[in-house]
């Protein structure tokens, strides 16, 4: 009954709130943590914080505002609330509020509830507190009830700002191969700088790995490549390589190639990367990649193409063969039965052939007179 009564007290304080200015004591509401860089994928868990110092409080009302390009709610957790009491809390679509109250008053500092969020996207989030409920605007406003009075007493809120990056991907350098010297090449201009070697950068990244060229790499993911050292003046094309299969032809900056090496096979390959200048000189540089991807139903099916698909077409097909030719010899038999084989005794046994005998020709002699 009286958890009851302070559940009506908490929902019906909006009618109070216009009362703000009536007494002297203050309140105040703020997350933690307030800052931290997180990465897409992660969970964000801020703790609502109410303090009171000495003033007695019996319910507040907590309202957050949070982007949705960036953050995705997840869920309300008050098993460790202060406030004993839930008097309805629902979060989603930008907005989270949780009103919640306590059957006696409450002093100092209390956790009202913990927000979890789930991060979506790389930038930036700020999640912050609604403004202090005035007058008989209920909705989305934040509030703290005097538990004698019960006046709004919230004096000031503290948000949260956070940064959010893409996962760090483990890109491992193998020791460079110094390559053997060539003769300088004259370029048509003095600004154009000869690719020695390549940028790659991992998918959802903004930062690259520069890879001399001879070297080998390890990648896991899908991977952007381009020059690391070219400049943009007097450059025709460039063209990529893998295997010594021309797979991509770039013709404008910045000459890049996306390597989806999810969808490879793990094992090694030759990156080579050419360039084209207008002057018609051109340079090459060549990595290796090792593509170490996860165990996946992709990996199991590259591997069964790869290895075992035409031995298996082979295999059915020379059964085929084997069941047909089986099925002819047996209902066709050019050569006959020879004559005179007179079969099986019936018991198991065969029998001789036996030649027949043949008849005596008679031919008639005519004789004339």
């Amino acid at each position: 009954m009286v958890a009851s009564s302070l559940i009506m007290i908490v929902a019906a304080t909006v009618g109070l709130y216009g009362m703000n200015g009536v007494s002297a004591a203050a309140a105040t509401l703020s997350l933690s943590p307030a800052s931290g860089s997180y990465t897409t994928g992660q969970t964000i868990t801020v703790a609502i914080n109410e303090n009171s110092a000495s003033e007695a409080v019996n319910g507040v009302n907590a309202s957050l505002t949070y982007p949705t390009s960036t953050l995705q709610f997840v869920s309300i957790n008050g098993n460790s609330s202060g406030f004993g009491v839930d008097a309805g809390s629902t979060g989603g679509s930008g907005v989270v509020n949780i009103s919640r109250g306590a059957i006696a008053g409450i002093t100092g500092s209390q956790l009202v509830a913990d927000v979890s969020f789930n991060v979506i996207s790389t930038g930036s989030a700020a999640i912050n507190f609604q403004p202090s409920c005035v007058g008989n605007n209920g909705t989305n406003c934040s509030a703290v009830l005097d538990a004698t009075s019960y006046v709004n007493i919230i004096s000031g809120t503290t948000g949260a700002n956070f940064t959010l990056q893409a996962p760090a991907v483990p890109v491992t350098p193998v020791t460079p191969v110094t390559p053997p010297k060539t003769a300088t090449t004259s370029y048509a201009s003095s600004s154009q700088t000869k690719a020695s070697s390549t940028a790659i950068t991992p998918s959802g990244s903004s930062t690259s790995v520069t890879v001399p060229n001879g070297s080998s790499v390890q990648v896991n993911q899908p991977v952007t490549v381009g020059p690391a050292t070219i400049q943009d003046q007097g450059v025709s094309e460039i063209q990529y390589y893998l295997n010594n299969k021309l797979v991509h032809t770039s013709m404008s900056p910045p000459y890049t190639y996306t390597v989806s090496t999810n969808k490879l096979l793990n094992g090694t390959y030759t990156l080579k990367t050419k360039t084209l200048y207008s002057s018609g000189t051109s340079s090459t540089t060549t990595q290796t990649l090792h593509v170490n991807n996860p165990l996946s139903f992709t990996q199991a099916w590259l591997f069964f193409k790869k290895y075992l698909l035409l031995p298996l077409i082979l295999i059915v097909v020379v059964l085929v063969a084997y069941l047909l030719f089986r099925k002819f010899n047996k209902h066709h038999n050019p050569f006959g039965t020879p004559t005179g084989y007179n079969g099986g005794g019936g018991d198991g046994s065969e029998k001789a052939y036996i030649p027949q005998p043949t008849a005596p020709v008679i031919r008639p002699t005519i004789v004339t007179g």
